[in-house]
């Protein structure tokens, strides 16, 4: 079944499809995912903020160009976007070398320092690059990480010998359990799985995403994603 979200995944990452099953199969009830419409729902937006090779950590390989449209410090700061960020060519910059780690970096910091809303410091912080998304909802900000602690600290009688800090330990975030106990906080914290309950139609499918990631583009493929997953009855069991 997992087999089917995430197509692309490499064979040697197999082990990883089975902790996410495990994870889920461990809480269920307790991650309001507890019915087909609700997992359906889940999953159609997890597919697409992970992709079909299942990448739990945000990449920075952007173009200069884009990320002056994206994002207001490379529209301040246009020197900076074709400093790190690729000209026409992937992975190629305007001064002709490649781009590189201090470049992903720079491109993170300069994304989301600042932003009140993730809670993060300010560029040269480095909280941007250091709470970029991960996980199978991709949790961004240092805010997020915070309350995500605070939350897995408040039910840990769900994993009474897993606490840590995430704020001090964002990295943990890669791994599949915390990777999936991330974003089932992310579902429960904005109660999306009431929105999941309205039915499995496109309008519900766009209201979760206007909680999830209400500015992107990829609205039709969270639709797409949905439809296959609920025709195919890829989550009818209890589970996986």
């Amino acid at each position: 079944m997992m087999q089917k979200i995430y197509p692309l995944i490499e064979p040697s990452r197999q082990s990883d499809l089975q902790e996410i099953i495990d994870e889920l199969n461990a809480h269920i009830d307790f991650f309001r995912l507890d019915t087909p419409l609700r997992r359906s729902h889940f999953f159609a937006q997890v597919m697409q903020e992970t992709g079909a090779a299942l990448s739990v950590e945000e990449g920075f390989l952007w173009k200069a160009s884009s990320l002056i449209g994206s994002f207001s410090y490379f529209r301040n700061n246009p020197a900076a976007a074709r400093a790190h960020g690729y000209d026409t060519t992937k992975p190629i910059k305007a001064d002709g070398t490649r781009v590189n780690q201090a470049d992903y970096e720079a491109v993170a910091n300069g994304a989301y320092g600042g932003r009140a809303e993730l809670g993060n410091g300010d560029y040269a912080s480095g909280d941007g690059w250091k709470f970029r998304g991960r996980g199978l909802k991709q949790l961004t900000g240092r805010a997020h990480y915070r309350n995500f602690t605070k939350w897995c600290s408040t039910n840990s009688v769900e994993w009474p010998s897993e606490l840590h800090d995430f704020e001090i330990n964002p990295e943990l975030l890669v791994q599949m359990k915390y990777a999936v106990r991330s974003a089932a906080f992310f579902w429960i914290d904005n109660e999306l799985y009431r929105r999941a309950d309205n039915g499995a139609n496109d309008s519900t499918v766009q209201s979760i995403t206007d909680v999830v990631n209400y500015n992107t583009d990829s609205r039709p493929a969270r639709i797409s994603n949905f439809k296959k997953i609920w025709q195919q009855g890829l989550f009818n069991e209890i589970i996986l």
